[in-house]
């Protein structure tokens, strides 16, 4: 413990390409962690029903970030503030919706490309037991007063149905690979 202190407090560790000098700092879903000196990269993402594994990514990807919409308001000048998984909140004059996901570039949390939760994209599930597992939507069923919205997804020969909020879309429609690595 005493020498992650020191590589922190000398700011050797970048979270979403910020340095970050908190040992007790969270990190999450999708969150990229650079060690400086060695100059490794890390993506937390779910794997064989773990929620955070990290996997080693590239220096390519290393502020790249895909960030699911949980909540959109509008705000004063009539622009949309969108609030993520993550805590982060952006303002835009695009319209999103509830369930798609943004790739953004950190830190400037600039959306480069924006996946719309449909039929045939792929989605990483990012809870429960099949977490980490990566599928494509067959369906999507329209929520009830007592039902979350739901997708039908094929995941490995098996159909399962799953509310939205337990998955994440990574790539777009008719695509076979996800936008970032993720697995």
């Amino acid at each position: 413990m005493h020498e992650a202190k020191k590589i922190i407090d000398d700011g050797k560790v970048k979270v979403d390409n910020i340095i970050r000098y908190n040992i007790n700092f969270a990190v999450g879903l999708m969150d990229t962690i650079e060690l400086i000196p060695s100059q490794q990269y890390y993506r937390f993402v779910p794997k064989n029903s773990l929620l955070l594994y990290p996997i080693e990514v590239s220096e390519d990807e290393k502020s790249l970030k895909l960030i699911k919409i949980k909540r959109k308001n509008i705000v004063k000048g009539n622009k949309i503030q969108y609030g993520f998984h993550d805590g982060k909140t952006i303002l835009s004059d695009s319209i999103y919706l509830g369930g798609d996901t943004c790739l953004i570039k950190l830190p400037d949390l600039e959306i480069i490309e924006h996946l719309k939760l449909e039929i045939d994209c792929l989605v990483l599930l990012i809870r429960g037991e099949n977490a980490g597992k990566i599928g494509k939507i067959q369906e999507i069923k329209e929520g009830t007063f007592s039902l979350p919205k739901r997708v039908v997804i094929l995941v490995e020969s098996r159909v399962l149905e799953i509310p939205i909020d337990a998955i994440m879309v990574i790539s777009k429609s008719n695509e076979n690979n996800p936008i970032i690595k993720v697995s």
